[in-house]
């Protein structure tokens, strides 16, 4: 359900273009996420939205976390499971991306981590299958805000 080829006609996240040209919607990238517990570290965050605010860009990202047995999946969590189209490494198992633990960031954002292996914080991409979850995703975020919005 990951596939370092972008399929959409962008760059290439080993050109060595700046990182930043390569955050759109369904892209895997290394950020130091804010948790409640656990330590401080890079982990595979999911990018959701990626909006200009003010003549700024701004990244929406949603954390993963491994599928632990028993845990429920709420309407804003996008399950993926692993493939061959992975990157090495990048999803080592099933993996849930918390939309309801959404950050939204700067594209220039300190807290991105470069990948080793790519230099730059993008890891790969999801596959069109796992894209065409994430665009019905993004739907439902952006209908439950709109809900919210209409009781304040």
């Amino acid at each position: 359900m990951l596939d370092t080829t972008d399929l959409r006609g962008g760059a290439d996240t080993r050109s060595g273009a700046p990182p930043t040209l390569e955050l759109r919607p369904g892209a895997i990238v290394a950020f130091r996420f804010p948790m409640e517990v656990g330590p401080d570290t890079a982990r595979p965050c999911l990018v959701l939205e990626v909006a200009f605010h003010a003549g700024k860009r701004f990244v929406t990202l949603a954390p993963d976390i491994s599928l632990l047995p028993g845990r429920r999946r709420g309407p804003f969590d996008l399950k993926i499971t692993p493939s061959a189209a992975m990157q090495g490494g990048v999803l080592t198992g099933p993996t849930v991306f918390l939309g309801a633990k959404r950050l939204i960031v700067s594209d220039r954002n300190s807290r991105f981590a470069r990948s080793p292996d790519v230099g730059a914080p993008v890891l790969g991409w999801l596959t069109p299958e796992a894209m065409n979850r994430l665009q019905a995703l993004r739907r439902r975020i952006r209908d439950a805000v709109r809900c919210a919005q209409g009781r304040a």
